[in-house]
């Protein structure tokens, strides 16, 4: 990756608020130079000025399943950033235990039994761009929206594990609730 290209990364970490960012239907270009994994990146990384970890805990690590675009594209973005104090650990079922993650990424397809692994008592924000993802048990989904990438979030499982979420994010995120899950919508 490029010096230009990582400077533009870090512009769009900085200045992307965490809305639904525009993208276009039939391609994987989200915004004028920025594809849908770089806009997903910059919606990871943002999550951390929105959500709250218990006893004033600062999440510095982010764990990932698997490499994937989303995946380059955030370690970019932390690589960029390294004031931001952040690390990127890759981990699998068996190491998901013995890890210090705060975020756990799960690529899109990935990580049903990784998700079956996290400790529901942890504070770990799990995030996955899987369609279904907060239906089924995760903290947010980064939802393909038409032309746009949005957030569903599971309130209750995110709020069980002690993470708490500010009102403008769930203002601009779809929030699913118990009574959603028990009905399979």
């Amino acid at each position: 990756m490029t010096l230009f290209r990582l400077l533009q990364l870090s512009l769009l970490w900085g200045v992307t608020a965490v809305v639904a960012a525009p993208t276009p239907a039939q391609s994987q270009s989200a915004t004028p130079g920025f594809t849908e994994s770089e806009i997903k990146a910059a919606f990871i990384l943002h999550l951390f000025n929105f959500v709250q970890w218990p006893d004033d805990q600062t999440p510095t690590v982010i764990c990932v399943a698997e490499e994937s675009s989303v995946t380059a594209s955030l370690r970019a973005l932390v690589q960029a950033k390294p004031a931001q104090g952040l690390t990127l650990t890759k981990v699998n079922d068996q190491s998901l235990g013995q890890s210090s993650c705060d975020v756990l990424f799960l690529s899109r397809g990935v990580g049903r039994s990784l998700l079956a692994a996290v400790d529901a008592g942890k504070p770990i924000l799990t995030v996955s761009d899987t369609p279904g993802f907060a239906l089924d048990g995760g903290m947010i989904e980064l939802e393909r929206q038409s032309s746009r990438v949005g957030l569903v979030i599971n309130l209750d499982r995110l709020t069980e594990t002690g993470l708490s979420v500010s009102s403008r994010l769930l203002r601009l995120a779809r929030v699913i609730n118990s009574e959603e899950l028990a009905d399979g919508r």
